[in-house]
């Protein structure tokens, strides 16, 4: 009730704050106060304490002079540095409402490193004149336009406001292209399907085959994938020669501008990229990889190419069509035995496994075969495939953590499948092995996720995709780290004391300590550092006489600092402790005790 009264008084202030401002407006007042409730509508909470009443109103005021006219399909795109805000700059961005905005804007602030500070996102209903001139807001059945306002640090100069604005300009015309072609994009699938029905009869696999293409056609349009783009390119050969030219016209969503192509003028012979020279001779219909470009719409991520070939009626190439977005994450997170064209490769792959359904290897082979990353499946051959989901498989059970690595053909992504014992699997250790992968400097986007095999195996899977001119890390850097971050405290332990006293004694005093030490003594220890402590103990133990140890303190990078650990058999208050350590003239900075409970030991405590 109290927090509903504290709303209401804010609103009211808000509102008194509105009709202040309304005054400067004269006959155009009431448009103003309608534009400023609808802009300020979501203007609660953080943005009210930062601003207050008067200063969100001042900020509706400069926004109703920035929408006082828009044409039909004209986009404002402003970026400033108001003198009323240091430290800060502002975007503003009017234009008709479509999806994909506020995303598509916070993903170009953070491409260039820019941090939001405050957002309002309205979305209102606007009635204009034939001029464009804004005469009100809210009416029924008015045009929905979308208001993006962002604050955000560091303050920019003029220069890099006009270069930003000029992207920003750009990167929000993708998004009205995108989302005003969706349709066309759609239509344009559903052609392709069809157009390879008509050839069918002269396409090897015939109808089956066009059916699955079909299906996985119709699978991308069922809200699996995000469309960005789309071109055809019609295909000749000239006295052998291959040439390559984009038809007229074709360029749909962010390729609509058909002289962004190289091949708005016929490409012939060397200069058609030998990539897409081996994608046009390969036998497969239907061809998905990631390109180079990093999206800069939506979310973050490579861009996904499909290639579809265009057959005539005697089957013969005469062109392709070339499917340019992100498959959306309900797509990503689908098993893949269920998405059209894997589920098929999956059939071959247990066939030529020739293990009869129900079986142990046929679910841990449909299990391998699900967890993989769809885009990786896509790129690879059938063969590729069956031999990434068998060596998974057999390195299932195994004690120590292994890495299988692959790359794909064109080097543009790889995938490492992490397979660990799950009792050595934890969300630390997948993110700390995530951020081992970001330092590397030829990797871009990584998606990461994690499932479990049933014979008590983690199968973490990284796919990442790679810079240009970069190659993947090696299968063994990677299996070095995992085993690495695998391996627990009192492993390390027993590494450091076997290597101190031979395997036999070494052995022994691992299994007597291993669980000697408590959580916030390993926290703040490093395992060869405890090898000390178990010297100490078990002298403390064989003569009954307090230990005594001196070592540098390992988290002191100056090396200037001295542990004193004294190892007795009761518990002694740091009071009593203090002033004879104090009498050796030793100026102590930190001090605490722990207790240290061991197999076949009496009690013992460690002073440090």
């Amino acid at each position: 009730m109290v927090e509903s009264q504290e709303a209401e008084e804010a609103r009211a202030r808000q509102q008194a704050a509105i009709e202040s401002e309304a005054a400067a407006f004269g006959e155009d007042a009431p448009c103003f106060v309608a534009f400023a409730t609808a802009f300020l509508t979501t203007a609660t909470g953080r943005p009210l304490q930062t601003h207050g009443a008067k200063g969100l109103a001042a900020i509706a005021r400069d926004a109703f002079d920035t929408a006082a006219r828009r044409g039909p399909e004209e986009q404002i795109v402003s970026i400033g540095m108001p003198p009323e805000l240091p430290g800060r700059s502002v975007i503003k961005v009017l234009q008709q409402d479509r999806p994909f905005l506020v995303d598509t804007l916070r993903l170009f602030l953070r491409r260039h490193g820019l941090q939001e500070q405050m957002i309002l996102h309205p979305v209102m209903a606007v009635t204009r004149d034939a001029d464009g001139v804004l005469l009100s807001v809210g009416d029924d059945g008015a045009v929905r336009e979308s208001f993006v306002y962002v604050e955000f640090y560091p303050r920019v100069d003029e220069e890099r406001a006009r270069e930003l604005e000029s992207e920003l300009a750009q990167v929000m015309g993708w998004v009205a292209n995108i989302t005003g072609d969706h349709r066309r994009m759609i239509r344009r699938v559903r052609e392709i399907g069809a157009s390879l029905e008509f050839a069918s009869s002269h396409i090897e696999g015939g109808e089956d085959r066009v059916g699955k293409i079909g299906r996985f056609l119709d699978w991308l349009i069922e809200d699996h994938f995000v469309f960005m783009g789309t071109r055809v390119y019609d295909v000749r050969s000239d006295d052998g020669e291959l040439e390559i030219v984009m038809r007229d016209g074709s360029g749909l969503g962010m390729w609509r501008d058909q002289t962004e192509s190289r091949f708005a003028t016929p490409q012939r012979g060397e200069s058609i990229p030998i990539g897409l020279r081996h994608s046009l001779e390969d036998p497969r219909i239907v061809q998905i990889v990631k390109g180079w470009t990093e999206s800069q719409i939506h979310r973050s991520g490579r861009i996904d190419r499909i290639l579809v070939k265009e057959l005539d009626e005697q089957g013969e190439l005469t062109g392709f069509h070339i499917v340019a977005g992100l498959f959306t994450f309900s797509a990503l997170r689908t098993p893949s035995s269920d998405v059209p064209l894997l589920a098929e490769r999956l059939e071959q792959i247990l066939e030529s496994e020739g293990t009869p359904p129900g079986t142990h290897r046929h679910k841990a082979l449909v299990t391998a075969f699900d967890s993989a990353p769809m885009e990786f499946l896509f790129g690879a051959e059938v063969a590729d495939n069956a031999a990434l989901i068998r060596e998974i498989v057999d390195g299932e059970g195994a004690e120590e953590p292994g890495v299988v690595l692959r790359t794909d053909s064109g080097g543009r992504a790889f995938y490492a499948a992490v397979l660990l014992p799950r009792e050595r699997y934890s969300e630390e250790l997948r993110s700390d092995f995530r951020a081992f992968l970001r330092e590397k400097p030829t990797i871009g986007y990584i998606d990461d996720r994690v499932s479990f095999l049933e014979e008590g195996t983690a199968l973490l899977h990284f796919f990442c995709t790679l810079r240009k001119h970069g190659g993947a890390p090696l299968a063994e850097e990677l299996e070095a780290e995992v085993r690495r971050l695998a391996t627990r405290w009192e492993d390390h332990l027993a590494d450091a004391l076997i290597a101190e006293f031979g395997a036999a004694e070494g052995g022994g005093l691992a299994a007597r300590y291993a669980e000697a030490f408590s959580e916030a003594m390993r926290a703040g220890m490093h395992p060869a550092e405890a090898v000390r402590d178990v010297d100490a103990l078990e002298s403390l133990h064989d003569t009954g006489e307090p230990q005594i140890t001196l070592g540098v303190d390992r988290r002191d990078p100056s090396g200037r600092t001295t542990i004193l650990r004294l190892y007795l058999r009761d518990e002694m208050l740091l009071s009593e402790l203090l002033p004879m350590i104090d009498h050796f003239g030793i100026q102590v900075i930190d001090a605490r005790q722990a207790p240290v409970v061991s197999q076949d030991r009496e009690g013992a405590y460690i002073h440090a």
